[in-house]
């Protein structure tokens, strides 16, 4: 995301879960220019909201949000950022899946 002035902005997906259990969110994260905060969010799966910070980084760093006790048939996850002009996130190989 990038953006020509201040912006908040939550996007998200639901994924389906094959079934009750543990899952982990997990994901690769950039930062550019000075973020006010910025987090990668998972919610409506049946518990409170977890969340992870993205760091104000220019490097590729992976970041994750394990145990998730699922108990529905999906889960929404997604990304926030709060950010002055010209900043951003970029986020790669997002990854919802079952522990075993």
């Amino acid at each position: 995301m990038e953006s020509d002035g201040p912006f908040r902005l939550f996007l998200s997906q639901v994924c389906p879960t094959e079934e009750a259990g543990l899952y982990t969110l997990r994901a690769r994260v950039m930062s550019f220019g000075g973020l006010n905060e910025a987090a990668m969010i998972v919610k409506d799966y049946g518990g409170p909201d977890l969340d992870v910070a993205i760091p104000t980084s220019n490097t590729w760093t992976q970041i994750t949000i394990p145990n998730i006790r699922c108990e529905g048939a999906s889960a929404r996850v997604g990304f926030w950022a709060n950010s002055d002009d010209n900043n951003g996130i970029a986020v790669d190989d997002v990854e919802f899946f079952r522990q075993e």
